[in-house]
């Protein structure tokens, strides 16, 4: 039971930054819009809003389409967010017609009304929740969804704050392997949706908060050369600047390892992912792995998860996380560096950092 991919969007400043986090584009944007930031997400923390604004019934607002690591391209994905919905309008019998998850390969669609969650396969109805299992809008819930793509056996499973409101099987979900996950505004008039929290995984994980942590301490980073002053955790601890400050090496074996914050939450870690923003400045390739102190024991990340184990991430001349179409390079760790389950003495002992492989 593994995280593939998650984000609580903490780190980017707007919409653009948040679909690179994603690996997300937009996929339908007219009357509408897309936003991100501070201020959008559970708690008022950072997070996106796709709004409806058009005036009359159409099948019209913004969606963005999550392209998922072919790790876990398959049959059967989950997937969970803290999800909120807003009515700023009219036509209130529409206020919850939104599809919150909708599977790309199979076009399976996972909507709300208010009252129920409804289950289409692309127009076609196949399955609901009982009454009064759905959720109006101005309230942020916890929504996760599973699904097995199968034209027969299929199975969807839906479970609202945490409690299962809905599993079903022996269902038509299409067959075709799932390619990405769609998150969607509403269908009707005027209604903002919201998301916070989101994890892509291959089995429900329950309600997922995640918290941002950054380097606050050198512990071996001689290696690197810094833009300016001597602390190396100093130049990149802060939201992507490009490149105000950075550290830098070319020779392959250099290292770059940091102390972190400390995790003062009162949750269990189930798993922690490594967000790195690098790039090549010259026309020689570069690559760079994850390096984890764990115990005084160094331990390489196994590297891109689109790629074969330990082949690492291949710089290219621009940073990734800036644009649509690659997310900072990312390592999620279901487990510690040694295989052991996470605990928070441990995670707080733990030292992070990169070095030049290749």
């Amino acid at each position: 039971m593994a995280i593939h991919m998650m984000t609580g969007f903490e780190g980017c400043d707007d919409a653009t930054e948040c679909l690179a986090i994603l690996n997300a584009y937009t996929y339908y944007s007219q009357y509408g819009g897309f936003y991100g930031g501070n201020g959008y997400g559970y708690n008022g923390s950072r997070g996106i809003r796709l709004s409806h604004t058009f005036s009359s019934y159409t099948d019209r607002g913004i969606r963005i389409l999550c392209l998922l690591p072919t790790t876990l391209v398959g049959k059967t994905v989950a997937v969970g967010s803290h999800y909120y919905t807003q009515h700023t309008g009219y036509n209130t019998n529409y206020y919850g017609a939104g599809a919150i998850f909708a599977f790309h390969g199979p076009d399976i669609r996972i909507y709300n009304d208010g009252n129920r969650f409804i289950i289409h396969r692309g127009t076609t109805y196949i399955a609901q929740s009982p009454e009064g299992t759905g959720f109006g809008v101005d309230q942020w819930h916890h929504v996760e969804v599973l699904l097995f793509s199968d034209a027969s056996a299929g199975a969807v499973t839906i479970k609202l704050d945490g409690v299962e409101v809905y599993a079903g099987t022996g269902l038509n979900t299409g067959g075709a392997d799932i390619t990405g996950v769609r998150l969607s505004s509403a269908y009707y008039v005027n209604i903002y949706a919201q998301y916070d929290n989101i994890y892509f995984a291959d089995e429900l994980q329950g309600i997922l908060n995640m918290v941002l942590k950054r380097p606050n301490g050198d512990y071996d980073a001689s290696d690197f050369t810094c833009s300016s002053g001597t602390d190396r955790y100093a130049l990149i601890d802060e939201d992507y600047d490009g490149d105000a400050s950075y550290i830098e090496s070319s020779t392959v074996g250099h290292k770059a390892v940091f102390d972190y914050e400390d995790y003062t939450g009162s949750g269990d870690i189930v798993a922690v992912q490594v967000n790195t923003v690098a790039k090549v400045t010259d026309a020689g390739s570069r690559t760079i792995q994850h390096l984890y102190v764990q115990n005084s024991t160094e331990y390489l990340g196994s590297g891109d998860l689109d790629s074969s184990a330990d082949e690492g991430f291949e710089l290219t001349s621009a940073y990734p996380g800036q644009g649509v179409t690659e997310p900072p390079y990312f390592e999620v760790l279901n487990t510690q560096p040694d295989g052991t389950a996470w605990n928070t003495a441990d995670f707080n002992a733990l030292k992070i950092g990169v070095e030049v492989t290749a």
